[in-house]
């Protein structure tokens, strides 16, 4: 289920290139691969210069949501269920007031295929469960209330209330055409119908016959390379590592028998789904970029700790792969993959972020139109095609900090949070992407946009006036 919250203001000291700039071009692709890539970019592009222009997209259903939790230790709370759907919500939160611990009413709620969402474009908007797993009384419904009733547990000592109430229908409204377009621009670059992982095999295939290829492939590459089974490496010496792999290609290029072993490896490693990184780097090199393609998309990698980089690593390769075997589609999925750290770990901890750069500058040289690419991924609608790829709010919006068409971006996002023709979720959220780039910026920089916000405060909607009034000035200690 897909939910978005508000990330905190940046405390990195601008952008630099991460653990994947090795080529000389300072990309993590090679100049062969970035000509490829363009040339695909280039016929999308009039690809979708000839869309016809009749895709019409809706916002998610949302309006107005009313939160209240009332506890006691000693009071049954069963007057505030009387009173429930007889007076208006501010009628009973002020009647019950000794009772009240917590009150929203600034909050909006958003419908989404499967899941609610609330919140505000100051705080951010997260997954909505209703009563937190209790049993609820009422619906959700225009002008009705939607319940929890608790008595004192094994936990608690108190009775507890939780209230939600509807004042307005949940409404869809059209998404005008010239924000529906950058919708539909993600949906030309990153095909729908594409994933970046493969199904895993539910049979494998002759798993001997895989083992046998396997060590004549590892023992001419020890043999060659003149790697000796010494006690203290035998899992090196009976593996093919990445390192060992990398250590063949450089050597036995030119050995012809060697490549005819690796084909009968690649053959083999077909049949059972998914092999090692070391062996998908010989069938790259020996055999073919798309079929070692094929092999890296059949298994994953999960990271042990929110440090393990072997999940990017892994995504990494996948691009580059996609890159060589000219696979655009599987290419952006795994870079966006990569800008935005979306990968299978045990933990994301906060303090690892910093190590995770956006690499946006690769698709800023394959010319893609990233402004609209990064305004399409942060705007939600409520019917788009399914495996349509939604950014990280937080991470589009550090990737923008690093573009070189922010002035861009900065006029057509204040132009868009401006707009009441546009709904109020996506002005939230594009309100938010530009509030959290403004922390990744140098601190003068971002403080100036913070301060010409405020001094502008009234060009703004009402529902984001004290999210702009709130706005952090950073200072130098925010900034270390």
């Amino acid at each position: 289920m897909a939910f978005f919250l508000a990330a905190t203001i940046a405390t990195g000291q601008g952008p630099a290139r991460g653990e994947f700039a090795t080529n000389s071009n300072g990309l993590m692709y090679s100049d062969g691969d970035i000509k490829a890539l363009r040339f695909i970019v280039d016929s999308l592009n009039l690809k979708f210069k000839s869309c016809e222009p009749n895709q019409q997209y809706f916002s998610m259903p949302q309006g107005r949501f009313y939160y209240a939790r009332f506890t006691d230790e000693k009071n049954d709370l069963r007057s505030i269920v009387a009173d429930i759907d007889k007076i208006s919500f501010h009628e009973l939160a002020s009647k019950h007031r000794s009772f009240l611990r917590s009150c929203d009413t600034t909050s909006i709620l958003i419908k989404g295929k499967n899941y609610y969402l609330s919140g505000t474009a100051e705080h951010g908007y997260e997954s909505q469960n209703f009563g937190g797993g209790r049993k609820t009384t009422g619906e959700i419904k225009e002008g009705k209330w939607l319940f929890t009733y608790e008595t004192p547990q094994q936990y608690t000592n108190y009775y507890e209330i939780f209230c939600y109430y509807f004042p307005e229908k949940l409404q869809s409204k059209a998404i005008p055409k010239e924000y529906a377009s950058l919708i539909q621009y993600v949906d030309c670059m990153v095909d729908t119908t594409s994933v970046v992982f493969k199904p895993l095999n539910k049979t494998a295939g002759n798993t001997e016959e895989y083992s046998e290829i396997h060590k004549k492939v590892n023992d001419y590459i020890n043999t060659a390379l003149k790697i000796k089974n010494r006690g203290d490496d035998r899992w090196i010496y009976n593996r093919i590592s990445s390192e060992k792999a990398e250590r063949a290609v450089e050597k036995l290029s030119g050995d012809d028998y060697f490549r005819r072993i690796v084909v009968e490896l690649n053959e083999a490693a077909q049949s059972i789904g998914a092999v090692s990184d070391g062996e998908e780097k010989l069938i790259a090199h020996f055999v073919s970029p798309n079929d070692a393609l094929v092999l890296k998309r059949s298994r994953r990698v999960v990271g042990m700790c929110s440090q393990d980089q072997s999940p990017r690593i892994h995504a990494r390769e996948i691009a580059l792969l996609s890159a060589q075997a000219h696979s655009w589609d599987i290419f952006l999925r795994a870079h966006l993959d990569i800008m935005h750290d979306r990968f299978d770990r045990m933990t994301d901890g906060s303090y690892a972020w910093g190590q995770r750069k956006t690499y946006l500058k690769e698709l800023e040289t394959l010319d893609l139109n990233i402004v609209d690419l990064m305004l399409g991924l942060s705007l939600r609608a409520g019917n788009v095609a399914n495996n349509h790829y939604y950014g990280t709010i937080w991470r589009t919006a550090w990737a923008l900090s690093e573009s070189k068409d922010k002035d861009l971006f900065e006029q057509k996002a204040l132009t868009m949070i401006k707009d009441n023709r546009l709904d109020d979720f996506n002005r939230g959220l594009i309100f938010m992407l530009y509030q959290i780039y403004t922390g990744y910026l140098e601190k003068d920089a971002g403080n100036q946009k913070r301060d010409e916000l405020k001094k502008h405060i009234n060009e703004y909607p009402d529902f984001l006036r004290d999210a702009i009034r709130n706005m952090k000035v950073l200072t130098d200690k925010d900034r270390n």
